[in-house]
């Protein structure tokens, strides 16, 4: 495995047998790297573990998507990594992707 302090890494608890081994996975990370985060529904007094409550087991996959879509929108806004492309403008004459309440 590939791994170096400059790499981010989430590490997501299954709520399952493999609790666990994810979180020691997630600590022999975290020797290697700073930027190493454990997302899960147990809590830890460790300011890198994300914890969510999930009241169901089978749709934790599901409950912590919404964290990687939110960090992807605020790193590539921040970077301005990902431009709009030209026919976006189109698009936009046609319909709105946003709400009318939503606030940039």
């Amino acid at each position: 495995m590939q791994l170096s302090p400059k790499h981010n890494v989430f590490i997501i608890d299954a709520q399952d047998e493999t609790s666990d081994r994810s979180y020691q996975i997630y600590r022999a990370s975290r020797a290697v790297s700073d930027r190493v985060y454990y997302i899960t529904n147990k809590a830890y007094d460790d300011d890198h573990v994300l914890t969510l409550l999930n009241p169901c087991a089978d749709t934790v996959s599901l409950t912590y998507l919404q964290v990687f879509q939110l960090f992807a929108y605020r790193i590539s806004k921040e970077l301005r990594s990902i431009p709009k492309h030209p026919l976006f403008e189109e698009f936009k004459k046609i319909v709105n992707s946003k709400t009318i309440t939503y606030e940039d």
